[in-house]
């Protein structure tokens, strides 16, 4: 047990240090955390600026915790297309991640994702580094995806509730609460 959580904690630090790392705010493409995370099982896309639009925005949130189900969360706004898709996997990430468990997909309005963009914008979202020194052997790890006016920026955090206001994080930890909470897929990892 302790070896394949110190497997996942060098896993994490090796994607966050490597990968987002070398993805500075500017690129295209956000780096893709599933492959080196073992979450094909989401089936979610690459998140790319490339052929899209200027005015297209996604957001991807992502959470793994070490005893309870993996989630994610995807906002997209392409035009007039909107598209939310929550979705579950049926193991426990410090372990297996499992397969989908649970998948929605619905619309959101315009005005929920304007929300989502504000709510972003006052976290310090874009003032964020990519990732922290705040590690630990096992806990959470929370992955956030953005791409916006054909820019893309990802950052990863262990824990990102322990600390949160000296971290900075105290209001992206409110708004994946409240979005997770909104998307009925909270209660997977929060109990």
């Amino acid at each position: 047990m302790k070896r394949l959580l110190l497997v996942l904690v060098v896993v994490t630090a090796t994607w966050a240090s490597g990968v987002c790392a070398s993805e500075p705010i500017g690129t295209k493409e956000c780096p893709d955390p599933y492959s080196a995370f073992g979450l094909q099982a989401f089936n979610e896309p690459l998140l790319t600026a490339v052929g899209k639009r200027l005015d297209y925005f996604a957001i991807r949130l992502t959470y793994l915790p070490t005893f309870r189900h993996p989630i994610v969360l995807r906002y997209e706004e392409n035009g007039s297309n909107l598209t939310r898709r929550a979705a579950v996997l049926t193991g426990r990430f410090g372990f297996s991640a499992g397969d989908l468990g649970f998948q929605k997909i619905d619309n959101p309005s315009r005005a929920e994702i304007e929300g989502i963009k504000q709510a972003l914008n006052d976290s310090g979202f874009w003032a964020l580094p990519t990732k922290d020194d705040v590690m630990g052997a096992d806990g959470d790890i929370l992955m956030v995806e953005v791409v916006n006016h054909g820019e893309c920026k990802a950052i990863s955090r262990w824990q990102p509730d322990f600390n949160a206001q000296v971290r900075g994080l105290a209001k992206l930890v409110d708004l994946y609460t409240a979005l997770y909470k909104r998307a009925g897929i909270w209660a997977d990892v929060n109990k």
